[in-house]
């Protein structure tokens, strides 16, 4: 299989995974940033990454570009959690308050 080919496996799956949580990372961090439902934000990202982020790290068959994307996206999902709790914990310093 030329790189050509491969490419054009593998790109897709890996886009539909990193824009998935690419969305919800941006509806959660607006959630926080409104300061109200700070807390909100981290939670509804947690329950949409069990929801509907794992599921899409499924890949069956035999070894093939559909896991090298898979392999290469997976880390979107906690990477987006990370900078979620940074900016919250970050939030919670710059205003002095939990709420």
């Amino acid at each position: 299989m030329t790189f050509d080919g491969m490419l054009a496996e593998t790109l897709p799956k890996f886009l539909r995974i990193v824009t998935q949580a690419l969305v919800v990372y941006a509806i959660a961090t607006f959630l926080i940033e409104l300061r109200i439902a700070r807390y909100l934000g981290l939670i509804g990202f947690v329950v949409v990454m069990i929801l509907f982020g794992l599921p899409n790290l499924a890949v069956l068959g035999a070894w093939g570009p559909a896991h090298v994307a898979v392999n290469s996206a997976a880390p979107a999902w906690p990477l987006f959690l990370v900078l979620l709790i940074v900016k919250t914990v970050s939030q919670i310093t710059v205003t002095g308050g939990l709420f």
